[in-house]
């Protein structure tokens, strides 16, 4: 359930010399979302995610006058986000009881095992989380036309410095409340009121400095046949995986009931009731009761910024008194610190981490056009991309101590479509003196793929397109469109992935919209 509010205030001043421009925006939002998080019929945990943002933005930007040798644009922009965000994760008995699956399977040669008692489930881990952002810029941009007094040649030249921090101040966890039955060959104890509490407060923060510098050189053959060279470097911001706080919380607790167990058997053997067993077999079964130390933290939530060194040639052309339009270009993407979103170890959700490099590289060509007075429009587009990681040294999202070391160098990246493809026909046929205005139809296709769906390149989506069409009248005041999208059924999906949520790696696939079909009615006043 989400409500959204989106407001802005567009101001400009013109100058002889220049343009003064103001934007200052506002958005809320209030979301609530409730997600059963393992994806099975069984009943393992769910979470609740409740989020409330305010943002407020302000840019003013100064510019040049058209027409002129030298154009400039400069300016500033400040921005402030308060997002808090509430998370409870319901882990019920059945999940619970895996916290002693690798404990039992130590154990279980010597006949031993531990089944938990939940008075109380679901075990609910809650909180919430504070991430104010503020982000501070200026920049500037200049074109010199007609370099060195050559007509047509311009040199762009631009620079954006930017100040970005960033703060979470987290309180999470919960006590659980529990038992435990130790079955053995000597005799089964059963070990009550046992109870741990798991909870994490404190507050992280980091800012950024950023360098953002952009150039490009371009040659006009006409006002509309150019050809460009740029090169410019690009930056997303890191920010905190809040996600990750329930596999912290799970892990913590886990290691805490472990030392629980192994000190409530060892104190319940020394009573009275247990006098007449030897020392030594007192000791062999507290021994066998494995002991895990967490060593997860708050600091592992935090993913870095990204950073890119972009590299793109080009051109614009017309043809045929401008009838027809051509956009081609290739590019080159060099990617530090890349970031990539994947499930953490528990399955508790996904999160953001940092491969170390990757690379980008392709082709882009567009084509479209106008005829009959601009009453039948096309247009044909392709892209090809090659993405992969040059070096990977993303760590494995996970809060156990063992780690599993990974080398994905070479492969794809995933979520990045290598082939896309999408052309179209439009017509529209104004009536005159007539209650319809005119009347359109049109059919179009896209296409996308492969698409990896993880690092290690294990499933991907083949290429696939989709055939749309469209028709309908224009009253006016009324328009009326009847569609019908993917009209071949094609078969493909959307999104895929693996759990490791529960005891089963389990493979999920969210298939794409099938044949549909729909009528939108616009009014216009």
């Amino acid at each position: 359930r989400r409500s959204l509010l989106n407001s802005s205030l567009n101001a400009q001043y013109t100058a002889n010399k220049f343009i003064l421009s103001s934007v200052t925006a506002y958005q809320n939002l209030n979301d609530n979302m409730t997600l059963d998080q393992d994806f099975t019929d069984a009943d393992y945990f769910s979470l609740t995610q409740k989020q409330r943002i305010n943002s407020w933005s302000e840019e003013l930007t100064f510019k040049s006058r058209d027409n002129r040798r030298w154009e400039w644009t400069g300016g500033i922009y400040a921005m402030y986000q308060a997002l808090r965000t509430k998370s409870p994760v319901s882990l019920t008995r059945e999940f619970m009881n895996t916290v002693f699956d690798k404990a039992n399977a130590a154990i279980s040669p010597m006949g031993m095992g531990l089944t938990l008692d939940m008075p109380v489930s679901p075990y609910v881990a809650d909180g919430a989380f504070d991430t104010p952002t503020t982000d501070l810029a200026a920049f500037h941009q200049s074109t010199f036309n007609d370099l060195f007094g050559a007509e047509g040649l311009s040199l762009v030249a631009g620079l954006r410095v930017e100040y970005e921090k960033m703060r979470l101040d987290y309180d999470y966890g919960g006590r659980m409340d529990y038992g435990v039955e130790l079955t053995s060959p000597m005799m089964p104890l059963v070990l009550e009121g046992l109870s741990d509490d798991s909870r994490f407060r404190g507050s992280l923060k980091h800012d950024y400095v950023q360098w953002l510098p952009k150039v490009a050189l371009q040659y006009h053959f006409s006002a509309q046949n150019n050809v460009y060279v740029s090169w410019s470097k690009g930056y997303r911001s890191g920010g905190y995986n809040v996600q990750m706080f329930s596999d912290l919380v799970q892990g913590d607790l886990k290691s805490r009931m472990m030392r629980s167990v192994k000190n409530k058997t060892a104190e319940t053997l020394d009573g009275p009731m247990y006098d007449h067993m030897p020392e030594a077999v007192k000791q062999m079964i507290v021994h066998q009761i494995p002991q895990e130390e967490f060593s997860g933290t708050p600091a592992q939530t935090r993913f870095k910024p990204e950073y890119s060194y972009n590299y793109e040639a080009g051109g614009h052309f017309s043809f045929s008194d401008g009838k027809i339009q051509l956009d081609a270009a290739v590019f080159y993407m060099d990617v530090y610190d890349q970031q990539i979103s994947k499930f953490v170890s528990s399955g508790l959700g996904r999160v953001m981490v940092n491969a170390g490099r990757g690379r980008s590289c392709g082709t882009e060509i567009g084509l479209r056009g106008g005829w009959l007075d601009n009453r039948l429009t096309w247009h044909a587009s392709y892209g090809y991309t090659h993405s992969v990681f040059k070096r990977y040294e993303a760590q494995e999202a996970r809060t156990e101590t063992a780690q599993e070391a990974v080398n994905y160098d070479g492969n794809h990246v995933p979520f990045v479509p290598m082939h896309t493809l999408a052309a179209g026909v439009e017509y529209e046929q104004p009536l005159e003196h007539h209650k319809v205005k005119s009347y359109f139809f049109g059919v179009n296709t896209t296409g996308a793929g492969k698409i990896y769906w993880s690092e290690d390149n294990a499933f991907h989506q083949p290429f696939y397109a989709l055939l749309n069409a469209h028709a309908g009248l224009d009253f006016g005041t009324v328009r009326i469109d009847i569609w019908g999208k993917n009209l071949t059924d094609t078969d493909y999906d959307a999104f895929f992935f693996t759990s490791a949520a529960t005891t089963r790696n389990l493979k999920f696939g969210q298939q794409g919209n099938p044949l549909q079909f729909g009528v939108d009615v616009s009014l216009h006043f």
